[in-house]
């Protein structure tokens, strides 16, 4: 929740211009911010399911607290990165009602908790480095105003998911970006809604090991995710990912972080 992916049907339209692969992309196709009508379905049948009548069905709501300044990064040609909170999209996609207000009564009647899912769903060092390098399709999706689209890389990039935040692309500064990506990410979910996040699943489940030791002094007790962690590998190779089993209640005994498997997929 709290991401952009696809505006409004117009732009979903101009985007399936760009390129044929974009129209297979289930996610450029479907996900967009919920509105009022959206959250109060969503409530409805939450509460029409208790347990003994007494709790109703209550769901993890992971959140990416901040999307890409678009006018901002463009002012400053692609070279820094800007962002602001999800909260501010929020009223940005208002239609007269407050939509972080619909989201906060459905925390107070149990039925919805926001965690973590780090600030942006974006690794924006590589992104950056292809909107400089002139790439054609995201410059377009740019300009409507979205990154998650497929793409043909200029660069020599290993990845090719920018949906990837903690994915390791091998660039300068790169451990330091990520680091600081996730004591931001804490920060800003902290202010937002005045506690900090017991847990935290990783953009499309891919994160180096490494960086377990920056999400404990986060505060993050729990790593969610599916039963495979998608490890970056150090070096080039046909298959970039070791693909890394983890169960339910396994410890990372270095960070302390305990894991745990989602258990519904929408």
């Amino acid at each position: 929740m709290g991401r952009v992916r696809t505006k409004d049907r117009s732009t979903l339209l101009r985007l399936n211009e760009i390129s044929s692969a974009v129209s297979d992309e289930p996610f450029t196709q479907l996900d967009s911010i919920a509105r009022a009508d959206d959250l109060a379905a969503l409530f409805e049948v939450l509460n029409s399911v208790r347990v003994a009548k007494e709790n109703p069905a209550c769901i993890t709501a992971i959140i990416c607290i901040a999307n890409p300044d678009f006018e901002a990064i463009k002012a400053a040609n692609f070279e820094e990165f800007y962002y602001k909170p999800f909260t501010k999209t929020l009223n940005e996609f208002s239609q007269g009602e407050n939509l972080f207000d619909l989201c906060q009564n459905g925390e107070q009647e149990k039925l919805f908790i926001p965690q973590l899912h780090g600030r942006e769903h974006l690794h924006a060092l590589a992104w950056l480095a292809e909107l400089r390098a002139g790439n054609k399709e995201l410059l377009k999706a740019f300009d409507l105003e979205t990154f998650g689209i497929p793409y043909t890389a200029l660069l020599k990039q290993r990845r090719k998911n920018l949906q990837a935040a903690l994915d390791v692309y091998g660039m300068e500064g790169e451990a330091d970006y990520h680091k600081h990506w996730i004591k931001d990410s804490a920060h800003i979910f902290k202010e937002i809604f005045g506690y900090m996040s017991n847990s935290f699943i990783a953009p499309a489940y891919t994160w180096d090991t490494s960086v377990n030791k920056h999400l404990a002094e986060a505060k993050v007790k729990t790593l969610q995710g599916m039963k495979l962690q998608y490890e970056p590998k150090k070096s080039i190779a046909k298959n970039n990912y070791n693909r890394k089993p983890n169960y339910i209640e396994q410890t990372d005994k270095k960070s302390g972080l305990v894991f745990s498997s989602r258990n519904t997929f929408f």
